[in-house]
């Protein structure tokens, strides 16, 4: 095959510029990436907004016990 020099015509938008980076992309099989969706990151969100009410839950029983050892003095 002859070298290609410059824009072949009728090439494709996403066709390589040269017959070595086609080559490459035929051998080459991409790696799958993570995909993050919208609901990736709602789940996310409501994870962390279910371990601050935890946390916020479990200052509150302190703070009530500590009133109750107080009251029993």
């Amino acid at each position: 095959l002859p070298k290609w020099l410059g824009e072949r015509p009728g090439k494709k938008k996403d066709a390589p510029e040269s017959p070595e980076e086609e080559e490459v992309k035929v051998d080459e099989e991409p790696e799958a990436e993570p995909v993050f969706t919208l609901d990736d990151e709602e789940e996310e969100e409501a994870e962390e907004e279910a371990e601050e009410e935890e946390e916020a839950e479990e200052e509150e029983e302190e703070e009530e016990e500590e009133e109750e050892e107080e009251e029993e003095e």
